[in-house]
């Protein structure tokens, strides 16, 4: 089962971040923006949230235990409503 919606607010309840290591000057953080659409997949461990950008690329995923704890997720970060699910 996957389903898909588009992302057109981000709420800024949640902020997600990508770590780099350079070796010349150690960790890096840099913020991610909202993503472009977001995409619930059901996997043998539960379901995953994912996050893709402009370019297609996921760039951020969580885990959850229910398809309805993933939507709550879903809702709490970019407001998405039911509707705005489609089956992929």
């Amino acid at each position: 089962m996957r389903i898909k919606a588009y992302v057109n607010t981000s709420t800024g309840k949640t902020k997600h971040y990508s770590v780099s290591i350079d070796p010349s000057n150690g960790k890096g953080l840099e913020n991610i923006s909202a993503p472009k659409w977001i995409e619930i997949s059901e996997e043998s461990d539960g379901f995953h949230l994912y996050h893709f950008g402009d370019d297609g690329i996921c760039i951020a995923d969580t885990w959850h235990e229910t398809l309805e704890d993933a939507k709550e997720q879903a809702t709490f970060e970019f407001d998405i409503k039911g509707d705005d699910w489609k089956s992929i």
